[in-house]
């Protein structure tokens, strides 16, 4: 009887042990989730604020347009037509990438695929309210904002350098410039929203994961609780093999 306890206690210290680092990695994946849980939520902030921000781009965007009336639409025309202008290739730059924004076709220009977009004020407006570049690559947007911007050292872009260095010329260019001005930055900050969604999709996926490896694990902790049953049969044991021996006695 004493063997079969000792050999029960023994069986029964091995398998608690195992529960043991059974229970430990069960706390480590435990952790992980709640790790990522901590990131997918600050990701969602995050993107609650971007969101926030491009739809104050896009409202602005809108009051921006309203400059490019029917009155200014018709001198942008006829700058273009006559060619007269010294800054006529800051106008073109300008026209052409509006045209590429709207069209989303990085090729696009004024002279072809501008015109009808700029039909007329109400159209215009209207083309520039639904555009959509998101098919661009970042590193092109990227460019374009280098252009119409300043960076961190206060330097101005090309175009942007252009039009303040030559207001004489470039007045009527204004409002379109600001219409630019605002699509590259909605769509800098769209690729900063994609990024993001990226990360809140993989950071989803590796929970979903995680907490597949939890149920396992946590089944396989429960599967070993029967080390406790092993050590009461032990202890049974010894106390029939007493039981036994104190009758014997008698």
């Amino acid at each position: 009887m004493e063997n079969e306890a000792l050999a029960l206690d023994q069986n029964a210290s091995v398998i608690r042990n195992k529960q043991a680092q059974a229970e430990d990695t069960l706390e480590q994946t435990k952790s992980r989730i709640l790790s990522k849980k901590g990131e997918f939520q600050s990701s969602n902030e995050q993107l609650a604020d971007v969101n926030k921000l491009i739809t104050g781009m896009k409202e602005n965007k809108a009051k921006f347009v309203k400059a490019c009336d029917k009155d200014s639409l018709a001198d942008i025309k006829k700058i273009m037509e006559e060619m007269r202008n010294p800054c006529t290739g800051i106008y073109t730059e300008v026209l052409d990438l509006i045209t590429r924004f709207v069209t989303a076709k990085k090729d696009a220009t004024y002279m072809v695929e501008g015109k009808p977009i700029m039909q007329s004020a109400d159209i215009f407006t209207s083309n520039v309210k639904n555009s959509d570049a998101s098919s661009f690559e970042k590193a092109d947007i990227q460019k374009i904002a280098q252009d119409v911007n300043m960076d961190s050292e206060g330097q101005k872009g090309k175009i942007l350098k252009a039009i303040t260095d030559t207001p004489n010329h470039t007045a009527p260019l204004i409002p379109y410039f600001k219409v630019l001005f605002k699509l590259t930055q909605i769509e800098m900050t769209k690729k900063t929203k994609a990024v993001l969604e990226s990360k809140q999709d993989a950071c989803q996926k590796e929970m979903d994961q995680q907490t597949v490896e939890l149920l396992s694990k946590q089944a396989n902790v429960d599967n070993l609780n029967f080390h406790a049953r092993m050590t009461e049969e032990a202890n049974r044991a010894r106390g029939d093999e007493i039981n036994a021996m104190k009758q014997k006695s008698m």
